[in-house]
């Protein structure tokens, strides 16, 4: 994935358009201002959306090719104009060659998460991408942007622990996305592919 990570960065320039993905529903245009080494870019967006910490989805387009990253947050300063100067790692990256900003495969097992509060709760994995999964919401005290640690179990025994943001919550199901350097394991996310 670091490979990845570099050329994505090795791609980008100042002037370079992102959309930022903060929460469901919720996108900004973000200029690149400044690249950091191999997996730092500094970014400038409008409004005051962003904090320290945070988790973004990152989009870029290169040719024919979508670049999709997940990208953590390292500081948040104010500019001139209402702007946000956002100096940002990029902790995984991936091209495809499709405009969908991801595929799900479905998915089955089990899966415990571990809360704030110590509890851990059981609940079962709905679908799998290559960047997250999707479990049965198991509970309303599972905050939109905390990170969560996950034990997987699959259908054949299978056993996995990842770190998780969690980015998206309904009723009926939640989104996490797998932090770097967790990559969703290859039993999960194996079956047939449908569009998300």
């Amino acid at each position: 994935m670091h490979d990845d990570v570099s050329r994505l960065v090795g791609l980008l320039a100042e002037g370079d358009r992102l959309v930022l993905a903060t929460r469901p529903g919720a996108t900004l245009d973000a200029e690149v201002v400044g690249l950091q080494g191999d997996t730092g870019v500094d970014l400038l967006i409008p409004g005051q959306a962003l904090r320290d910490g945070d988790v973004v989805a990152a989009r870029f387009h290169d040719g024919g090719l979508v670049w999709l990253a997940v990208a953590f947050v390292d500081d948040v300063r104010p500019s001139a104009d209402s702007h946000q100067l956002v100096a940002a790692t990029i902790g995984e990256a991936f091209a495809i060659d499709s405009e969908r900003s991801s595929s799900r495969s479905p998915a089955q097992g089990r899966a415990w998460l571990s809360l704030a509060d110590g509890e851990v709760v059981e609940t079962a994995v709905l679908d799998a991408s290559r960047t997250g999964i999707s479990v049965k919401t198991p509970t309303s005290q599972l905050p939109v942007r905390t990170v969560v640690p996950v034990r997987l179990e699959g259908p054949r025994g299978e056993h996995a622990e990842l770190r998780c943001a969690v980015v998206r919550l309904t009723e009926q199901r939640a989104g996490l996305v797998i932090l770097p350097p967790d990559v969703v394991p290859a039993w999960l996310h194996a079956g047939t592919t449908s569009s998300v």
